[in-house]
């Protein structure tokens, strides 16, 4: 896990940054690592190039999401979508 993170910052696409990084996030805290949360930020951040790419991204995100801090972070999540649907 330790290279991966450098391995994904080179990365040029955005939404492939973005998929690579929650996958990462999803192997840590499966694998009971730190660095999830860092990660699946990253992920994230990497995804707001859009709409579509950030809705995706937290759709793919919604595993770790769950592991990381269950029901409530996904509920926060969701808020959050709604929240930003708004301004749109």
């Amino acid at each position: 896990y330790h290279d991966a993170g450098a391995v994904i910052a080179r990365i040029v696409r955005p939404a492939d940054r973005a998929r690579a990084g929650i996958a990462l996030a999803y192997a840590l805290v499966s694998a009971g690592q730190p660095g999830a949360e860092s990660a699946l930020g990253a992920a994230l951040r990497a995804a707001t190039v859009g709409r579509e790419e950030s809705l995706r991204a937290l759709e793919l995100a919604a595993p770790s999401l769950a592991a990381l801090g269950g029901g409530a972070l996904l509920a926060a999540a969701a808020a959050a979508v709604d929240e930003v649907d708004r301004w749109l």
